[in-house]
């Protein structure tokens, strides 16, 4: 039922860890992506199961 109506993207969020790594050989960034993009949102305990979330080297 759930994958049904679930809109599926196109890639995970990387972690804010691996952006920083991955900027700190950059000459020149910007922070307008970091504004918005790690918001912590509330979770319904009873959404729990149909959660998932990255690390570098799984997806949970």
């Amino acid at each position: 039922k759930l994958n049904n109506i679930t809109t599926k993207d196109a890639f995970p969020m990387p972690r804010i860890d691996d952006i920083f790594h991955h900027l700190s050989q950059a000459e020149y960034y910007t922070t307008i992506d970091f504004k918005s993009g790690y918001f912590q949102v509330g979770l319904d305990p009873e959404d729990r199961p149909k959660t998932a979330f990255s690390t570098r080297d799984q997806h949970y």
